[in-house]
């Protein structure tokens, strides 16, 4: 049953993730995509999340806080081991502003804050006014966002209807997942030897041909990126820790509501409604292909919010002071 626990959490949350990351990001089936080359993309993104899940487990992640943390080290797994882009192999984003774009800008807030975090929060905490809210929020962001591809080049525009197919077809998918990984519980995966290696090996050589392509830049910068993050969430976790052993009884109360399925979950599927009708409704606007949307809407809004919560996380559970630790010395 371990086994099958563990597969299921790390395919299912692997999907939630490569959907944020992928399927959101490039928002439409471009001429030469397939199925399949589609599900290796998944299963590669599921290598990641295997060690995603296994620091939330090592680190024993709760708050906010350690999941932005732990978003960033997923995010530069994605963005340094299975592609080169966190070194500024790109001209869009050199280095160091690759550090944020888009480990930070998306594949942490975005999938990991918002698509993961925040969506299982409200499920499990059956909150539906919040989970239509992220719904509505995300729908919006994803109609907007996918008319970058009109300027790309070459330009990749379909029409309303061919984005709905794609939309309801991953968001469906983005729903029974998030569904599969709340049934089985995320808080009980425990990585296993085996897993480890696999996966880890897996993704040892996609960083060994990075290292190959740009030479000592790889085995500078994710190590330090990974060790800064490790350190701080140690210290977050130490914190945490207290906290709960100071307010024990509250924590207790709130356990067991924690535990709730949100029935409302299919207004998830609010999503891909409200970005399908977004998208067709800038389609009618005149010139709209002219507005710079992916500078917009990455570099001055989610590089500053991404790169600004990452900082705060960081300095929240490396040196902030903790709530218990306050009130004693506010009594003494």
């Amino acid at each position: 049953m371990l086994f099958f626990r563990n597969a299921g959490l790390t395919l299912g949350t692997g999907y939630i993730l490569f959907f944020c990351s992928e399927r959101l990001f490039w928002s439409v089936l471009k001429p030469g995509d397939s199925i399949g080359e589609i599900a290796v993309t998944w299963l590669a993104y599921s290598t990641i999340t295997y060690w995603f899940l296994a620091l939330t487990i090592w680190f024993q992640v709760r708050s906010a806080v350690a999941v932005l943390l732990a978003g960033a080290c997923y995010g530069w797994m994605a963005e340094g081991m299975l592609v080169g882009t966190l070194y500024g192999t790109e001209s869009s984003a050199p280095f160091p502003l690759s550090v944020v774009c888009t480990g930070l800008s998306w594949h942490a807030l975005i999938s990991v804050g918002i698509g993961w975090y925040a969506v299982q929060w409200c499920l499990r905490q059956g909150r539906l006014l919040p989970l239509l809210g992220w719904a509505v929020l995300l729908g919006i962001f994803w109609g907007v966002w996918a008319t970058f591809l009109w300027n790309e080049k070459p330009p990749v525009r379909v029409n309303a209807g061919e984005f709905a197919v794609h939309a309801f077809a991953t968001g469906l998918l983005f729903f029974a997942s998030h569904a599969l990984v709340r049934r089985l519980d995320a808080r009980r995966f425990q990585p296993r030897p085996l897993g480890l290696i696999l996966t880890g090996g897996i993704l040892l050589v996609f960083y060994g041909q990075q290292v190959r392509a740009l030479g000592v830049r790889p085995l500078v910068v994710l190590p330090v990126l990974f060790g800064a993050v490790a350190w701080a969430m140690s210290r977050g976790r130490r914190k945490e820790e207290t906290e709960i052993l100071a307010e024990g009884s509250k924590v207790a109360e709130t356990a067991g509501k924690s535990d709730r399925f949100c029935k409302g979950g299919w207004g998830l599927l609010i999503m891909p409604a409200v970005a399908t009708l977004v998208y067709a409704g800038l389609s009618r606007v005149e010139d709209w292909e002219k507005v710079p949307v992916a500078k917009i809407l990455m570099y001055w809004v989610t590089a500053p919010v991404g790169a600004g919560t990452f900082v705060w996380a960081f300095w929240r559970s490396a040196f902030a002071i903790p709530i218990a630790e306050r009130k004693g010395t506010t009594s003494a």
